[in-house]
């Protein structure tokens, strides 16, 4: 479900000027389809059977006219993905009801004809992306888990054979409307089952490409059944509010987000241009950060919502800090949902060895991706000695069944936290790993990460299932004894914590 198109441009620059410059390429069409309306009405009718057997008083199924929620967003990057993102928006609802027309809620034509929801495609790469589980889908709010499909094939580029039916999960939100999250990898809903509730930001799933779907991206759908008759009538909703949206006047959004969110979602280098083989097949990047004097090097920046009259400013920069190479760079069309353009570059043979820098001004944007020439990447930072002296098990002795565990490697310093939510439920938490130097009286701030995705049988795999907590601040007096302040969607704790066992080689057991 998305019309993705994506512009491939080459360049050929001299050592510190376009003396020659060489263009290629051109918008690439992803094929047409439509939704699978039976299949999707059919999950959405279990939802609203499955909501009338959870509710200890049956009344209306749902409001006729539910009070508009305040959705955040359903997309996030993994917390393995480095790049500044990894999404872009396709499509938006049609609001035309006619069958020869279309229009979005902005009266602009970015939708396809019957299009009952918003789809966030995978961007750069969908395919690669997808494979790395790049794209977390989170609850936009809380609610309960009314229906969830997770068994079908992931992997569908056509609507005319998809192999399989759609992965979905529904939520029944807290104000009576539905919210619809399609087209799922297989097996990657969270574990949690039909009757459990979810917080706003909790994991769900991993974009994918099931069901009647012509690349990995999410199917965002939201409205509400409305009693008609002896049954039924779904009444899907734009979350968009818009001078063209005719189907309701409130903006569903918490912050609605603007109808062109242009953004660098990454840049890279190459150390040849990227491959794209038909669909399904998974794309090759061919990303590279190693080279040699006299190589080819290829710089690439890849966009969402780009418009024509938004300039970049690029530049190559020696180890020195000196320039390279510097040019700007403008679409020459009006719009690309997602773009990707790619410039080559003889690096001369007395090229300095060492650390250069790639970067790209982009409106109020700039990234900068670090290469090598002659040069290896400096290692991992090594962690001082001094912080094994924290390593081990830490617990507050006025709360039982509660404490920190505290691991020091070569890398940094993570935390594992076990412990009850404010409902009495066992939960673990994980950390960030940090690098700084445990210095004694100073705060150490780690974000931490609640697992939403997985079992004991069937263990979260990549970083699927970890959602944002909150935070963990610790600070100590020695290395014995300290504080440690949790605050997050439960709210905010404060204990006084002990060391209980230590680590034995360390400096303080």
């Amino acid at each position: 479900m998305m019309h993705l198109r994506f512009l491939v441009l080459l360049m050929l620059l001299s050592q510190t000027t376009f003396a020659q410059k060489l263009e290629s390429g051109g918008a690439l069409a992803v094929p047409g389809h439509s939704e699978d309306r039976d299949f999707i009405e059919k999950v959405l009718n279990r939802a609203r059977i499955n909501s009338e057997k959870l509710r200890s008083v049956k009344g209306p199924v749902v409001q006729a006219d539910p009070t508009p929620p305040s959705l955040h967003w359903p997309v996030r990057k993994s917390i393995i993905v480095t790049d500044p993102d990894v999404q872009a928006i396709s499509n938006y609802v049609d609001q035309d009801a006619s069958e020869t027309e279309i229009q979005d809620y902005d009266c602009g034509e970015r939708t396809y004809d019957t299009h009952r929801g918003v789809d966030i495609s995978l961007a750069p790469f969908a395919w690669y992306q997808m494979e790395r589980d790049s794209g977390i889908v989170i609850a936009a709010a809380p609610g309960t888990i009314v229906e969830k499909v997770n068994d079908q094939q992931e992997r569908s580029c056509t609507i005319d054979n998809p192999g399989g039916e759609n992965n979905v999960i529904v939520i029944e939100q807290q104000d009576g409307s539905l919210a619809l999250y399609a087209h799922m990898r297989t097996g990657s809903l969270t574990a949690k089952a039909v009757g459990e509730t979810v917080t706003t930001g909790e994991y769900l799933g991993v974009i994918g490409s099931a069901g009647n779907s012509t690349g990995p991206h999410l199917h965002f759908e939201v409205g509400y059944w409305e009693p008609s008759g002896n049954s039924f009538e779904w009444k899907h909703r734009d979350p968009y509010a818009g001078t063209c949206n005719i189907l309701n006047n409130e903006s569903w959004w918490e912050e609605q987000p603007a109808y062109y969110n242009s953004a660098l979602n990454s840049i890279a280098t190459h150390d040849q241009s990227a491959e794209y083989p038909p669909c399904p097949e998974t794309e090759v990047p061919h990303y590279s950060d190693s080279f040699m004097p006299g190589d080819t090097l290829y710089l690439a920046a890849y966009y969402r919502d780009q418009l024509k009259d938004q300039n970049s400013h690029l530049k190559i920069s020696r180890p020195d800090g000196s320039t390279f190479s510097e040019w700007d760079h403008a679409s020459p069309e009006e719009h690309y949902t997602a773009s990707g353009w790619t410039w080559s570059i003889g690096l001369p043979g007395n090229a300095p060895s060492g650390e250069w820098t790639f970067s790209v001004q982009f409106e109020q944007q700039t990234l900068e991706h670090k290469f090598y020439v002659n040069a290896s990447a400096p290692p991992p930072p090594t962690m001082p000695n001094s912080n094994n002296a924290y390593n081990g098990a830490w617990f507050d002795q006025s709360r039982d069944g509660e404490g920190y565990n505290i691991v020091t490697t070569p890398a940094g310093t993570a935390i594992y936290f076990y412990g009850s939510d404010s409902q009495g439920k066992r939960f673990w938490l994980i950390s960030n790993v940090v690098t700084d130097v445990i210095v004694t009286g100073n705060d150490l701030t780690f974000i931490m990460y609640e697992s939403t995705g997985g079992t004991y049988d069937e263990p979260i795999g990549s970083a699927r299932g970890l959602s944002v907590w909150g935070e963990l601040i610790l600070n100590f007096a020695d290395c014995d004894n300290g504080s440690a302040v949790v605050r997050g969607q439960d709210g905010e704790k404060f204990s006084t914590i002990v060391k209980i066992i230590g680590v034995a080689g360390t400096t303080c057991t």
